[in-house]
């Protein structure tokens, strides 16, 4: 039986519900808890996403760094959705 997400976090838009399926507040949030935790703020970005990706309900969750950044996907209903991008320059240590 999965969870239910809370009503204050809702899922990303589906690729056919809008023109972009990131998240602005996931990826906001990643970088709020990193700012927090100046001493590990790759593991609190980390745990930001793992903790979305629970609540959500994702089955996986996949990171693929490019020139800039980061492009966070998570799996949910089966498919492969783009939920956030992380700037490289902010947490480098998240793909080694």
């Amino acid at each position: 039986r999965g969870m239910t997400p809370p009503a204050t976090i809702a899922p990303p838009p589906r690729a056919s519900d809008a023109p972009s399926p990131c998240d602005d507040d996931l990826t906001a949030a990643c970088l709020r808890r990193a700012d927090a935790a100046p001493e590990q703020p790759t593991g609190a970005a980390v745990e930001a996403l793992l903790d979305r990706a629970w609540r959500w309900g994702a089955s996986d969750v996949h990171v693929s760094p490019t020139a800039d950044d980061f492009v966070v996907r998570f799996r949910l209903d089966g498919v492969l959705e783009e939920v956030a991008r992380l700037p490289r320059a902010r947490l480098p240590l998240l793909v080694q």
